[in-house]
């Protein structure tokens, strides 16, 4: 019979291989992990097909349809090149509503009230499911790893998505954000929250596996049309019988 303290340093032992590994795997230490692909889900289609008023109606009424009771719907948002495409309502810390689509989370400090879709700063909130097509999973560069979000376990900028376009859509147009960074953000860092007084926007993300920390998407509002003179094959991402929402 082996005497307990072998049995001990055994498994003391085993435990150290087991969460080391899965230290070293997570953190991608040595760069020992391969990358995964980014994104499993198609991008939003691409049409610059004429639409009549009466169609462009619809779609901005689908834009901002109250379609989940006690939820108000704030807008919808678009990121064409990653596939995403989902209602914004009003609830971020509400687990019920974050399992239907993105919600905005408010902005604090001066005119704190008047941010919104092309004003301040605009802040959206999404799940991370980890599978590369789901709510705001796109957004994550490696899906499942936390480089290059974390590098031997120092938070990283991140600049894969810079140039893209981030569009928005609510009962007074369309508007389109450019992507500049994404940062890495601890869990509770609210100053991310303080109004601007350039409009832009911030989407944020759990990282995972590390979901201690968060990914911060940031752009830049570059420009802004009403309903009647935005470009077709903008209108068509928020054409519901062409697109589908990623959640």
């Amino acid at each position: 019979m082996r005497k307990l303290p072998d049995i001990m340093l055994t498994v003391g032992v085993v435990s150290l291989i087991f969460f080391g590994g899965y230290y070293i795997y997570s953190a991608n230490l040595f760069n020992s992990t391969q990358a995964v692909a980014s994104s499993s889900r198609k991008p939003l289609v691409v049409s610059d097909s004429e639409i009549t008023n009466n169609h462009i109606e619809d779609i901005k009424q689908n834009v901002v349809k109250n379609d989940q009771e006690g939820l108000n719907r704030v807008g919808t948002v678009a990121i064409p090149d990653l596939g995403i495409l989902l209602p914004i309502y009003n609830k971020p810390y509400d687990e019920q509503a974050l399992l239907v689509g993105a919600q905005q989370l408010e902005a604090k400090g001066k005119d704190a009230d008047q941010a919104g879709i092309g004003q301040g700063n605009f802040l959206l909130v999404a799940h991370n499911y980890t599978d590369g097509k789901k709510m705001f999973s796109p957004l994550q560069q490696n899906v499942g790893l936390n480089s290059p979000y974390l590098v031997n376990r120092h938070a990283q900028d991140n600049h894969w998505l810079d140039g893209k376009k981030i569009y928005l859509a609510n009962d007074k147009g369309l508007y389109e954000y450019t992507i500049d960074v994404q940062h890495t953000i601890p869990e509770y860092k609210t100053d991310i929250q303080n109004n601007t007084d350039k409009p832009e926007i911030n989407v944020i993300t759990c990282l995972e596996p590390d979901d201690s920390w968060r990914i911060d998407t940031h752009g830049n509002l570059i420009q802004k049309w009403s309903w009647n003179q935005a470009p077709s094959d903008i209108v068509n991402y928020f054409n519901l019988s062409k697109q589908q929402f990623n959640k």
